[in-house]
């Protein structure tokens, strides 16, 4: 539940670039790192930081830690899934790697930069490295309601978060267990920009000694929460690179978000979609969700009923 989870979110920060020749590197973002690197926790324990990193979106991810000096783990016991599983990575302030994981440059086709492939989370920990791996591997399998265990996939940015919003406090504890913290990242509204999540327990929230350790079950609710992560983030990718002002963009992202829920995909339909609610009186719109919402008709038909009645000209493709 949100009652045992604190989520901080971190605005408006600017993802790092290929120096120019001479240039200063820096390898962390100003805005993340003083709350990922130097602090401590509430007993004044160092924390190392990790990134989770899913080698089925980053190129070569496997040959690239081979060639750095990271600590590295494969979180699959299995190593025949090595090339598209996540890696457990303990990310330094001054190493290549850790700067490829914060960069993103539209301006560039750089196959190094991580940002823009959504490729993992950021954890914060004071356990080393073996023992965060032992309680990662926990989570990479977990059971349905019907006791299959299923693959997964909490390097997704927003599907752990979403999963433990929706657990109940013993489940909640039992993660943060061996965790301080964890961090994901996803485009702003603003151009150039990202956003970050912050998500961490309540104070005090601890599992006692007598209770058992949890893993959160993937039940329906679960699963309605990461599918709404998916239709926010196609949403928001929809109203950043549509073209449209950024002005608009809240508002576009909350209603392609809500047609992504309902289960339609056509881009152009979507928009043509938004461009009519923004014509129509506002009290007509909830008629209007209520058909669209029931699945009874396409997205481009319902678009086109719309237009036809209010007189109006728009792409109802």
């Amino acid at each position: 539940m949100d009652e045992f989870l604190q989520r901080d979110l971190v605005f408006d920060i600017i993802p790092l670039k290929d120096p120019d020749s001479g240039g200063e590197i820096s390898f962390i973002p100003s805005e993340l790192e003083s709350k990922l690197f130097g602090e401590t926790d509430a007993d004044g324990h160092p924390l190392y930081v990790y990134a989770v990193i899913d080698a089925a979106k980053v190129r070569f991810l496997t040959d690239r830690l081979s060639q750095c000096d990271l600590p590295h783990v494969c979180l699959y016991e299995n190593d025949d899934y090595a090339e598209t599983a996540p890696w457990l990575v303990q990310l330094e302030v001054e190493a290549e790697l850790t700067r490829q994981y914060f960069a993103y440059d539209p301006g560039q086709d750089n196959p190094w930069h991580m940002l823009a492939l959504d490729a993992g989370i950021v954890l914060r920990s004071r356990f080393g490295i073996k023992d965060v791996q032992h309680h990662l591997r926990r989570y990479t399998l977990l059971a349905d309601e019907a006791g299959i265990r299923q693959y997964f996939r909490f390097q997704e940015p927003g599907f752990l978060d979403a999963v433990l919003r929706c657990s109940n406090q013993v489940e909640v504890a039992s993660f943060f267990a061996r965790v301080e913290s964890f961090m994901y990242m996803f485009p702003a509204l603003n151009d150039g920009l990202w956003d970050a999540v912050k998500t961490s327990p309540q104070p005090g929230l601890n599992l006692s000694e007598n209770a058992t350790f949890n893993l959160p079950v993937i039940d329906k609710t679960k699963r309605a929460a990461m599918h709404d992560v998916l239709c926010t983030r196609q949403g928001r990718n929809l109203a950043i690179h549509g073209g449209t002002p950024a002005s608009e963009r809240k508002m576009r992202a909350e209603v392609y978000t809500r047609l992504f829920n309902a289960g339609f995909n056509n881009e152009t339909a979507l928009i043509g979609t938004y461009d009519l609610l923004a014509q129509i009186p506002a009290e007509a719109h909830a008629s209007i969700w209520q058909a669209i919402e029931s699945g009874d008709h396409s997205l481009g038909f319902l678009n086109y009923k719309i237009a036809k009645h209010y007189n109006l000209e728009v792409d109802v493709t």
